[in-house]
């Protein structure tokens, strides 16, 4: 499933993980993937990302995903891990 592309999964779930994708989706296809991430989410759904530092320093990772998500999903937690 293209994380960007139409959402042709037509269903929403409590959970959904993210583990080394938004970091490397272009910036003009991220208003696509965040549409897609909001469509799949059920009220209530926990939202785990997971960034790598291969691209972005993790200031720079976290202002990317807050800026996309802080509206929608409480920000819980936020580490930083070298990869």
């Amino acid at each position: 499933m293209d994380a960007c592309g139409p959402d042709r999964l037509g269903r929403s779930f409590p959970a959904i993980v993210d583990s080394g994708c938004l970091h490397v989706i272009p910036r003009e296809l991220r208003a696509a993937y965040r549409r897609n991430v909001l469509a799949w989410s059920a009220p209530g759904t926990r939202y785990l990302l997971r960034m790598g530092d291969d691209v972005f320093p993790p200031p720079e990772a976290e202002a990317i995903a807050r800026s996309l998500f802080e509206a929608e999903f409480a920000f819980e937690s936020v580490t930083t891990e070298t990869f």
